[in-house]
């Protein structure tokens, strides 16, 4: 019987912390929906994963919009999906830096593929791809890639 009485007390002592620690969660900004193809040389590209990075903007270092992302499909198309979210379409309104990666590439074990074009794509800090994401507008986007591929 004390240790039930105990249980309860523990509970109506942590409950409400507990309650109070499971707020809203990470504040989801203004969202445009963006789709797109990777081509090059005219060209469509299959199974490159396309990241729009929200840039940073001054004052905004916790509460930073996340990346949206994508894998074309077989004829090169996209539709971004904001933060990890399936359900939850489009990328924050704002100037982004796109970064891509290859992932043919990674898949294939058996019969391996190089890498198709410039790892400089890869990272956010050498990426020379960007777009701005309008809130409204038509944001639609082809990216030839073709000054960047390896082969």
């Amino acid at each position: 019987m004390l240790k039930k009485v105990t249980a309860i007390a523990l509970l109506i002592l942590v409950l409400p912390s507990l309650i109070a620690g499971c707020g809203e969660g990470k504040k989801i900004p203004a969202l445009a929906e963006i789709s797109g193809t990777v081509v090059a040389d005219g060209k469509p590209l299959k199974m490159v994963q396309v990241v729009f990075m929200p840039e940073p903007r001054e004052g905004e270092i916790l509460d930073a919009p996340q990346p949206s992302r994508a894998v074309t499909d077989e004829d090169g198309k996209f539709v971004l999906k904001y933060g990890g979210d399936p359900y939850l379409f489009g990328a924050a309104i704002g100037p982004h830096r796109i970064t891509m990666d290859d992932t043919l590439h990674h898949e294939s074990r058996e019969n391996p593929v190089d890498f198709r074009f410039s790892q400089r794509l890869v990272g956010a800090t050498t990426t020379p791809l960007r777009f701005e994401v309008k809130e409204g507008g038509d944001n639609s986007v082809t990216l030839d890639i073709t000054e960047h591929m390896v082969n």
